[in-house]
């Protein structure tokens, strides 16, 4: 029987390229009953892409070379044989009886558990399908980035980001760098206060004076002196590419 090892990636690459090992968790089942985890952090209805790796070994019982490939499904549910179980894709052939590692770009907008199952087809038979011992978790991005800090990557390219600034104290201006900074440039931003104690925002607030690709310059103001060392935040959004 086919032993499988599944992956999916937490964004999917970008021109084509290979994923290859992927930021996701990988989830080995090594054993009968292996286990795993998905991890790592991921805002749109629109639907998300990941990269479903799946991974399997087989040895051909003899005589060899009788088999001529593999059949791969990935779904929900507990068992590919279950008429409750729902496929992701349409099951896929591979032709190639020596591969064993399937990629494909899978597109959801629901948070799902998905497994995987393999099987090897010969020319008058198939055998049983074989099902990954543990799950992995395809989470949309919406669902991924309740955080006070992330990035998206919108369909056309854009780059959104967004985080709080740590205390910022004094009339002067505030160097604040992107938690990652943007590819090319940056070209909009959207900055509000936040308070860190009660009626510290009263009379005094944050203004933008310039952003860059990886900065933001902002300026803490107050209407009096007795504000100037009051505490603020800023709550920072930025597109660009």
């Amino acid at each position: 029987m086919p032993r499988i090892t599944l992956e999916v990636q937490e964004q999917a690459p970008e021109n084509g390229e290979n994923p290859g090992g992927g930021a996701g968790g990988n989830l080995n089942p090594g054993g009968g009953g292996g286990g795993g985890s998905v991890g790592g952090p991921g805002a749109t209805n629109a639907m998300t892409k990941r990269w479903i790796d799946i991974n399997w070994t087989y040895t051909e019982p003899a005589p060899e070379g009788a088999c001529t490939g593999f059949e791969v499904a990935v779904f929900a549910g507990t068992d590919i044989n279950d008429a409750n179980a729902i496929l992701a894709v349409p099951i896929e052939y591979i032709d190639d009886p020596a591969e064993r590692r399937h990629l494909l770009l899978l597109e959801l907008r629901t948070q799902i558990q998905l497994r995987a199952a393999v099987r090897a087809c010969y020319s008058a038979f198939r055998s049983s399908w074989t099902n990954a011992d543990a799950t992995a978790t395809f989470t949309p991005d919406y669902e991924q980035r309740q955080t006070d800090q992330g990035t998206l990557t919108l369909p056309d390219g854009t780059i959104m980001q967004w985080f709080r600034s740590g205390q910022l104290t004094g009339q002067q201006d505030h160097v604040i760098p992107w938690p990652k900074p943007f590819p090319t440039e940056c070209y909009c931003v959207s900055v509000t206060t936040e308070e860190v104690s009660a009626n510290a925002g009263n009379d005094s607030w944050i203004v933008l004076r310039s952003k860059t690709k990886t900065s933001v310059t902002v300026y803490k103001q107050s209407a009096r002196n007795e504000s100037n060392n009051m505490p603020l935040r800023a709550n920072i959004v930025g597109w660009g590419r």
